[in-house]
């Protein structure tokens, strides 16, 4: 079964909160689903000039919920260092879906992403639990995306800022895809002391 969601105030609209992406029929997603990350962290500080981490990352919608209010999605997170091997659940999180927003709570974070159209060039402001301000912007909407020797269509290239002073600030570059959502997301973190940079790369995908 295809969960079909469609917001009221154009067919077209979509809300992509800041790590994942939803729309009308933009995303396909129900019990099941499987996404398969491999998660590359880099950080450079004035004790260890270098510090590299690579695991590899499974989300399990294992729960779906639909009423006249709403649908929310329960996403399981698992993570191993051995491709095939090993994964360990670490965290939890959801996804609220209305008829004009988003609300995608975890463990740090409860983001709130508005409606918005699906076309290059919208912003709009994410509010959640901290004091960093965050805005999006689709920076161009492509046809299609080659990652990791795949081939992927309809793209929608997002810019996250999040902001806090000047010197701690964060920014994000996400690419989303029709059907299988997020593809390839690289943030960066500069704090007082320190730089990190993550990128997040899709391996495989299971409706």
């Amino acid at each position: 079964m295809v969960v079909s969601l469609v917001f009221m105030s154009c067919e077209k609209d979509i809300a992509i909160p800041r790590y994942s992406s939803f729309g009308d029929d933009y995303l396909k997603i129900k019990e099941g689903t499987t996404w398969l990350y491999q998660i590359d962290s880099v950080k450079v500080d004035l004790i260890d000039p270098i510090q590299h981490h690579m695991y590899y990352q499974k989300e399990v919608v294992s729960k779906v919920e639909i009423t006249q209010r709403n649908a929310t999605y329960t996403i399981d997170v698992y993570r191993s260092h051995d491709l095939a091997l090993d994964y360990k659940k670490t965290e939890v999180y959801t996804l609220q879906l209305y008829n004009d927003r988003v609300v995608h709570m975890g463990n740090d974070y409860n983001i709130i992403a508005l409606t918005n159209p699906l076309e290059a060039g919208t912003k709009w402001y994410n509010l959640n639990s901290t004091c960093l301000n965050a805005q999006s912007v689709i920076d161009e909407h492509l046809d299609q995306y080659t990652h990791n020797a795949q081939t992927y269509y309809d793209i929608m290239d997002v810019t996250h800022y999040d902001y806090h002073h000047n010197d701690i600030s964060q920014s994000h570059r996400s690419y989303y895809g029709k059907e299988v959502g997020l593809i390839y997301e690289m943030r960066y973190d500069r704090l007082r002391n320190s730089k990190t940079t993550i990128t997040k790369s899709l391996l495989s995908y299971a409706y």
